[in-house]
C-alpha cells in the first residue's frame, strides 16, 4: 500500500510545507478541536473494549444464573431440567 501511495502524484497545497529553517506559528496540537477529538477517540475506544470484555463475562454469568434457576425448579417443584451445552 505504501508503494502505491508514493507513486501517486498529488499537487502541493500552498503554504503547507515549511522551508528549511522556517518555524511555523502554530502546530496541529494547538487546535482545540484536535485535542478534544483525540481525548474523545481515546474514551470511545476504551468504552468499546470494556463493553466487549464485559459482554463475555455477562454471558458466562447468565449461563450460571440459568442453571441455578433450573436447579431451584428441580428442588422445589420436581421439574427435571438441565441446561444443555
Amino acid at each position: 500500500m505504501t508503494s502505491i501511495t508514493k507513486r501517486i502524484h498529488l499537487p502541493d497545497i500552498a503554504n503547507t510545507r515549511a522551508e528549511p529553517g522556517e518555524k511555523r506559528e502554530r502546530s496541529i496540537r494547538s487546535f482545540r478541536h484536535f485535542a478534544l477529538g483525540v481525548v474523545a477517540i481515546f474514551f470511545y475506544v476504551g468504552t468499546e473494549v470494556a463493553i466487549g470484555a464485559n459482554s463475555n463475562l455477562h454471558a458466562f454469568e447468565w449461563e450460571e444464573y440459568r442453571q441455578r434457576i433450573l436447579n431451584d425448579l428441580n428442588k422445589y417443584f420436581g421439574i427435571e431440567e438441565n441446561l444443555e451445552r
